[in-house]
């Protein structure tokens, strides 16, 4: 059953939050950093590279949370967009988990020139009818739909590739292929500061949502340099956060526990950001499910 928020929820998740930043007050010290074990081989079918199960959040502090939603203040929810002419609706049911991947040709083809260029001032998929996952950033009016396919090109020796279209590099050349919406992509902030924010809305209301699982793409060849955290709004809690998640050689699966307090269940928002303002954040796969 679908479910959206409301004033009840919103002034217990008020309330709850508060109760948590006075016992964290009181203590002088942040809750413990997430505890990451090895996933089971049952997780084996789920995007290339390891994985890991992530169980502990951090409890931000009340300074974390105020910059946090300074950021949140510039955000610009867009128009819904209509349903493209002739595609079905995506089918989905309770208990059916739906997967961000920044490959769906629908949501591709939403932006100017099918993002050929890479620049992207969002990414909205569509969950079922009506309702749609919106991948915004929060500043700097866009991030990078990055191709997965390293010979992919749009511009090479032989000039620029026409607008919505992309090309493979060939002999130094980049030769036209086709519409640039068909090209499967990972999300690329565009610079190391800039957050990233995921939503549920059908153009009036927001909807609550579970973070199952999200794959976390090496940043330039070398893993060590993408680090990422991840941001979760519960409406029942408030802000909590994974801190200094790492990729390794050819991505990084992280999947987030779903039950108590601490698992990424029952929220309304994802911010993923980096820690370090040298690199940038670089992932796909977002698994989602909405009640």
């Amino acid at each position: 059953m679908l479910k959206t928020l409301n004033t009840k929820h919103l002034l217990f998740a008020v309330s709850a939050m508060a109760g948590m930043l006075m016992t964290a007050c009181d203590n002088g010290t942040e809750s413990s950093q997430q505890a990451a074990v090895p996933a089971s081989s049952g997780n084996a079918a789920q995007p290339s590279g390891s994985s890991e199960i992530l169980q502990k959040p951090s409890i931000p502090t009340a300074e974390q949370i105020k910059a946090m939603e300074a950021m949140g203040q510039n955000r610009i929810i867009p128009a819904t967009p209509a349903t493209a002419t002739g595609s079905a609706a995506l089918a989905k049911t309770a208990g059916t988990d739906y997967n961000i991947n920044f490959n769906d040709y629908a949501a591709l083809s939403l932006p100017p020139d099918h993002d050929y260029l890479t620049f992207a001032p969002f990414y909205i998929s569509q969950v079922r009818y009506g309702v749609w996952a919106y991948v915004m950033p929060m500043a700097g009016g866009h991030f990078h739909m990055s191709y997965e396919n390293p010979n992919d090109c749009f511009i090479g020796n032989n000039g620029t590739v026409p607008s919505g279209k992309y090309g493979i590099l060939s002999g130094g050349n980049c030769i036209v292929q086709g519409d640039a919406a068909t090209q499967a992509r990972y999300l690329s902030s565009h610079d190391a500061t800039q957050q990233i924010q995921t939503y549920v809305w059908d153009g009036s209301k927001k909807y609550v949502f579970d973070l199952k699982s999200l794959h976390l793409q090496p940043n330039g060849g070398n893993a060590a340099v993408n680090h990422i955290q991840v941001w979760v709004h519960k409406i029942d809690v408030g802000w909590i956060f994974w801190s200094d998640l790492a990729s390794g050689t050819g991505g990084w699966n992280y999947y987030f526990h779903q039950t108590g307090t601490s698992g990424a269940q029952g929220i309304d928002e994802v911010r993923v950001l980096s820690p370090n303002t040298s690199y940038n954040v670089n992932y796909d796969n977002m698994v989602i499910n909405v009640h």
